[in-house]
């Protein structure tokens, strides 16, 4: 099974939900294989992953569903202007609120490098899309470390925060087959990957999130 999705919603980007006073101490689950040398945009975008994972019900009452009230039309906040408006968040929700747990995802070393490969490579040619500047594709990339039974990768540009990041993508404003959300809560992916760049000639950051199931490094 390979899925793989690409994010370039820059439009959208929304604020953090409101959990507690550092954003994560209700969710502070350990630290899922996080490693020190990963950047705190990084460990945070697997923290919020596995949040949404492990609770989809109250991740969405408390991070997303706050949002619908903020939008006038299509603008978010009085700026920020979206694809489907206030209609993508409440779908998220009603989604959200009824999908089932699954465990957390742990981070693997092998897809942390195959993630900031690619993350690296578009901050500094500005690229987007799943194809690097080799020509890789994303499993091409993850087998570069480790084999696995099932693989994805999201992609998300313009997003600053690990909290902006997998909100964006759970929203999955404009994408009609919602895959961005899918790779999240998958069942089929039991590990992940990061990759942020906090430089983008276009989008201004980019952050690639690789997932595996059965993943067994080399």
């Amino acid at each position: 099974m390979k899925r793989l999705v690409a994010a370039i919603a820059v439009a959208f980007v929304l604020f953090g939900c409101e959990i507690s006073d550092n954003g994560m101490s209700e969710y502070d689950f350990d630290d899922f294989g996080i490693t020190e040398d990963m950047s705190d945009v990084e460990k945070e975008v697997v923290r919020e992953m596995n949040a949404a994972r492990t609770n989809p019900s109250q991740y969405a009452e408390r991070c997303i569903e706050p949002r619908i009230q903020k939008f006038n039309g299509n603008i978010y906040d009085g700026r920020l202007r979206t694809s489907e408006g206030a209609a993508a968040v409440s779908e998220c929700v009603a989604v959200m609120k009824s999908t089932r747990a699954v465990k957390a995802l742990r981070v693997q070393r092998g897809l942390n490098l195959a993630a900031k490969q690619h993350a690296l490579s578009q901050g500094e040619t500005s690229q987007t899309g799943h194809t690097g500047v080799d020509g890789s594709s994303p499993f091409e990339r993850i087998k570069k470390y480790g084999i696995y039974t099932s693989a994805g990768e999201n992609i998300a540009y313009g997003s600053k925060t690990g909290r902006e990041i997998v909100v964006q993508l759970l929203i999955d404003d404009g994408v009609q087959r919602r895959g961005h959300r899918e790779n999240i809560l998958s069942a089929d992916f039991d590990s992940a990957g990061v990759g942020y760049s906090g430089k983008h000639g276009q989008y201004g950051s980019v952050c690639v999130i690789d997932y595996a199931g059965g993943y067994k490094e080399k």
